[in-house]
């Protein structure tokens, strides 16, 4: 990278003096121009002792020597023909000019000031603090002076040299205005530094701290460019300045091509783009390594052209973009269309391309400074994105909750109605017999107390009946399980058919044996239902099918007794217990029936005939 040089060099066209007094604001035919030849020592004398034809008159604004691995000489003469002193500046405003050895002779040609500077060699060797090389010198009354200077490279490369003679009070008062400018720009890229870290750090937005790396990298190269580098830090550094113009330089391109492809999304938007900007990337790394072996005119010669396609490449991802209407893409457009416009006039001023001027000179500086302003614009717009993003994400995830509310309101309405009913169904089958559909065992006791507690007028008594199929076990091993399981589920069915009345309930007590809790008016009655049943239950085709031409018959023993009375459950269960095994005993397939404490009648027994 290099400066922009302008030649001010007030001077009068083919004069052999300029008069002090008088200096005219443009000089260029004054100033004399002499390449040294091949082989020499680069000593005063010998460029004294050249011949006049070996000197030339610069015609240009300002002289630009590019790659060159030649010295140069360059004079002019200054005549003070009033009585006052005249002190004079000879500015070379060209902070990365290698070395410089200047001479300021009486008429005689004997030395009057002699400086060896530039910016290889360390700060304390120029004539005062500034960032380029300025060199002061006065002009007596009536005295001729001529001022002489060597400029030579470390390895061929030149910057343009921007020189200009003016009085000391006009050259304070121009960098004062200098400095004024630089500080405007370095707070203002600090400012956008800081700011846009601070935003990346809170927000952990990637984009904000690669371009913060941009800016950083920016304002560094600028500094060592400008020469302000040279100034402080490294002061007794000289050789690391030109080092860091080159290294920070490469990582300037390289920040930027990854700030680019995150920016705008390179690796889903322009694939085979964001392939050639991660190549472009790679080889910039090369002119960056070479830096640091401070070969300064080979990183520039293989820099220069880099650049300058990482910056066609990205005035196409621009183009691009806001052909296809991304917002970014046309933000960023109009960042970068400010930039290379100035890179270029930068890089044709280097090449000598395009004339050497203030303004060619100070490209990079107004263009990036309208690039980063722009640039920073599009950051905040992305925040801008991202809060309304960010609200309508959170409209989204409110809307998304109360449907996900609503939603687990209702699958938690249908898993309770679910449960709820898986409960009944537990309970059910926790009192239910499998096979039969009858109530089991569990809640025998519970029934027959309440039934026993229970007083009715219409129906005082109550009765359980114990009913055990006769010779079952037989029958299981004759036609088998399956065929058993069959009579059981008839059994049941018949029983739920027979004694159907609310208060009547039927239960499956274990294997082949089932009970009946039910009420009636009158003992009497008893006997009637059982003989009914008894038929019923010879009538029952399916049971008569299965059992082939042996029907099935049970044992029935029955017990009653008033309720509200004092009898135990378990007292009632085992005089019908009781009541079964005397009708196993007697014979089989026949009931009995046992009244107990009955009101002012002795307990009694009924038997089937």
């Amino acid at each position: 990278m290099r400066v922009a040089l302008a030649c001010a060099l007030a001077t009068t066209v083919n004069a052999d003096v300029l008069p002090a007094n008088d200096l005219p604001e443009d000089v260029a035919g004054q100033l004399e121009l002499m390449r040294e030849p091949p082989g020499s020592d680069g000593s005063l004398g010998l460029a004294l002792g050249r011949p006049e034809a070996d000197w030339t008159t610069l015609t240009e604004s300002s002289p630009n020597f590019s790659f060159d691995r030649a010295a140069y000489w360059v004079r002019f003469r200054v005549h003070n023909p009033t009585e006052e002193a005249i002190r004079l500046i000879f500015d070379v405003a060209q902070p990365l000019q290698d070395y410089i050895d200047a001479w300021v002779l009486d008429a005689t040609g004997s030395p009057i000031e002699t400086w060896h500077t530039g910016d290889r060699r360390p700060t304390s060797q120029r004539p005062f603090l500034y960032r380029a090389f300025a060199f002061p010198f006065t002009v007596e009354p009536g005295q001729d002076i001529t001022f002489i200077a060597r400029f030579d490279t470390h390895d061929g490369l030149y910057d343009a040299l921007p020189m200009q003679l003016v009085d000391q009070p006009t050259f304070f008062k121009q960098k004062d205005r200098e400095s004024l400018w630089f500080g405007f720009y370095y707070g203002a890229i600090v400012i956008l530094l800081l700011y846009n870290l601070v935003v990346g750090l809170v927000t952990r937005e990637r984009d904000f701290l690669w371009y913060s790396l941009y800016l950083g990298c920016f304002l560094v190269w600028n500094l060592a460019f400008r020469g302000y580098l040279a100034l402080g830090p490294l002061a007794n550094a000289p050789v690391v300045n030109n080092m860091a113009v080159g290294f920070v330089g490469s990582s300037i391109f390289i920040s930027l091509i990854v700030f680019t492809k995150r920016f705008l999304y390179l690796s889903e938007r322009m694939p085979r783009t964001d392939l050639l900007m991660v190549v472009l990337a790679i080889m910039m790394v090369a002119p960056m390594a070479l830096s640091l072996l401070d070969y300064y005119a080979l990183v520039f010669s293989i820099e220069i052209p880099l650049a300058l396609v990482i910056m066609m490449t990205v005035l196409w991802v621009g183009i691009y973009q806001s052909w296809k209407g991304y917002r970014a893409g046309k933000i960023y457009l109009l960042a970068w269309i400010f930039l290379i416009v100035a890179a270029f006039a930068y890089y044709g001023r280097v090449y000598s391309l395009v004339p050497s001027t203030w303004l060619t000179e100070n490209a990079l500086n107004i263009g990036s400074m309208i690039e980063i302003l722009v640039l920073s614009l599009a950051l905040a717009d992305r925040i801008s994105t991202f809060k309304q993003q960010r609200l309508d994400d959170q409209a989204y995830l409110i809307a998304r909750e109360q449907e996900m509310n609503q939603e687990l309101k209702q699958r938690v309405e249908e898993k309770t109605q679910a449960f709820k009913q898986l409960a009944e169904r537990y309970e059910q089958e926790s009192i239910t017999d499998v096979l039969t559909g009858l109530r089991n065992r569990r809640t025998f006791d519970d029934i027959v107390s309440q039934t026993l507690r229970h007083r009715d007028r219409e129906t005082p008594w109550m009765c359980l009946a114990l009913i055990d199929l006769d010779h079952f076990k037989t029958f299981n091993d004759r036609y088998g399980h399956p065929a058993g399981d069959d009579v059981l589920e008839q059994l049941g069915y018949l029983l739920q058919g027979f004694f159907q009345r609310t208060d009547d309930f039927v239960f499956r007590l274990g294997g082949e044996e089932f009970g009946v809790v039910f009420r009636v008016d009158s003992p009497d009655a008893v006997t009637e239902m059982m003989d009914r049943f008894q038929i019923a239950l010879a009538d029952t085709e399916s049971l008569a099918s299965l059992a082939g031409a042996e029907p099935l018959t049970a044992s029935i023993g029955v017990a009653c007794v008033p309720a509200g009375g004092s009898m135990k459950p378990a007292d009632l269960y085992s005089h019908a217990d009781q009541l079964l095994y005397q009708c196993k005993e007697g014979g089989r397939n026949q009931y009995r029936v046992e009244v107990i404490d009955s009101p002012g009648v002795d307990a009694r027994h009924l038997v089937s005939e």
